[in-house]
């Protein structure tokens, strides 16, 4: 019902912490941030609380053994227009608080993909670890297939995206295909 009624937030603060693959993608340094470790989160909208007041508004009925059933989420429900800005701005107020504005330059976050960012293997593998530990302080789950933790690489797949050396780019198979899609020959109108 909410989301039917709601329009997505255009709020300022939404703006500045909404995913944005174009601004994500700037995060990248060629020199400083030339490793990298990739950390997924798993369910990450479901990680922050959400207020008594809050919940009365995130509630499911539904019928189970013949008897009405409700069903309340206490942290934010995936699917909710307001889910994505909240909980960006709630990772926002806990990575900014625990290390200040530093964590843009430590870290690549794009909703809940995550790349931990360093000038040396060393470097990288540190901060990895060091967002792993504030993960755990603030009940953010991390998906199975990010542990144990990879071992800082130069090219690494995040948010969709190919990190190469050289830059952005996209995995051989679709450069193959692009390729292959080029070099065929056209009939008809020119």
């Amino acid at each position: 019902v909410i989301n039917s009624q709601a329009e997505q937030p255009m709020y300022s603060w939404w703006k500045e912490l909404a995913p944005d693959l174009t601004k994500f993608k700037q995060e990248f340094h060629p020199v400083r941030d030339k490793y990298e470790v990739v950390i997924d989160e798993a369910d990450a909208f479901h990680c922050p609380r959400t207020s008594k007041r809050a919940q009365k508004y995130l509630k499911i009925v539904f019928l189970a053994m013949k008897k009405l059933r409700v069903f309340t989420y206490l942290g934010c429900p995936q699917g909710f227009i307001f889910s994505m800005a909240f909980y960006m701005y709630w990772k926002h107020c806990f990575m900014s608080r625990i290390l200040g504005w530093v964590y843009v330059v430590f870290f690549a976050i794009y909703a809940d993909d995550n790349a931990a960012k360093g000038p040396t293997p060393k470097q990288a593998a540190f901060r990895a670890r060091l967002l792993l530990i504030i993960f755990k302080e603030f009940n953010v789950r991390v998906s199975p297939k990010s542990l144990p933790l990879p071992e800082p690489a130069i090219e690494v797949k995040i948010a969709g995206n190919s990190i190469l050396e050289e830059g952005y780019g996209c995995d051989q198979q679709l450069y193959d295909t692009l390729n292959a899609a080029c070099d065929k020959i056209v009939k008809g109108r020119k």
